[in-house]
């Protein structure tokens, strides 16, 4: 039987327009289509960071104030050493920004800590180093120690549903500024230094662009001895 071919186009194009409505009506009922993770991910993150400190490796030096003129003073190379006193808790907020590409990460981030103790607590005697000193050691009391960090690192992730566990290799440059008096007069002292560690944690994702991450650090060289950080993270895909 011969049909016209003006009648098989209206007919095809009849069954093209059923099978898209037929579709487009069970849409709702159909699997949502897997999205594809993006390739390059940033996140960037706030929160909190707490660590223990040795305070006796940092080298610090005398900077500036009334005690510089109190002899031996400037040459103090240790006001916060000793044995006791070598646990010192800090404590601040922090910022990151990290790249997460294949599993890697890339780590920039900023610290600002202040060291907790009660005034008074600390205070001894400490001996005087680089100038000759004539009678019994000086009498010190640390008042303030804040720190600031840049951090960077690198590491590794990989994602379990809503949990990603971590692991970087981070170095810290550290500026440190420390109030100190000396026979009863202030001086500041100062000192940069560089500390390595281990830092191992989870980030469990909220939503599609919020995370919240707690992670824990082990010092391997510098200050540092252990730490922790609390983080709250804004996920942007930029690829």
């Amino acid at each position: 039987m011969h049909v016209p071919r003006g009648t098989v186009v209206v007919l095809f194009g009849a069954v093209v327009l059923a099978t898209t409505s037929a579709r487009a009506e069970g849409s709702d009922d159909a699997p949502t289509p897997e999205v594809k993770a993006p390739a390059i991910v940033q996140e960037l993150s706030m929160g909190f960071g707490g660590a223990v400190l040795d305070p006796s490796a940092l080298p610090l030096v005398f900077a500036s104030g009334e005690a510089g003129g109190v002899a031996g003073a400037t040459g103090l190379g240790a006001p916060f050493g000793g044995p006791a006193l070598r646990a010192l808790v800090t404590a601040g907020p922090a910022w990151e920004s990290r790249v997460i590409r294949h599993h890697t990460r890339f780590t920039l981030g900023l610290q600002k800590t202040w060291a907790l103790f009660r005034h008074g607590a600390l205070d001894g005697e400490a001996l005087a180093t680089g100038s000759p000193l004539v009678g019994p050691p000086l009498p010190v009391g640390p008042r303030a120690l804040s720190l600031w960090g840049l951090r960077l690192g690198l590491g590794g992730e990989a994602t379990f549903g809503p949990v990603t566990p971590f692991v970087d290799l981070l170095g810290d440059v550290q500026f440190v500024s420390a109030d100190v008096s000396v026979e009863g007069q202030a001086g500041t002292c100062r000192a940069s230094d560089f500390s390595l560690s281990v830092r191992a944690g989870l980030r469990v994702r909220l939503d599609s662009s919020l995370s919240v991450g707690l992670a824990g650090e082990y010092g391997i060289a510098g200050p540092s001895r252990f730490g922790v950080t609390l983080l709250r993270g804004w996920v942007l895909p930029i690829s």
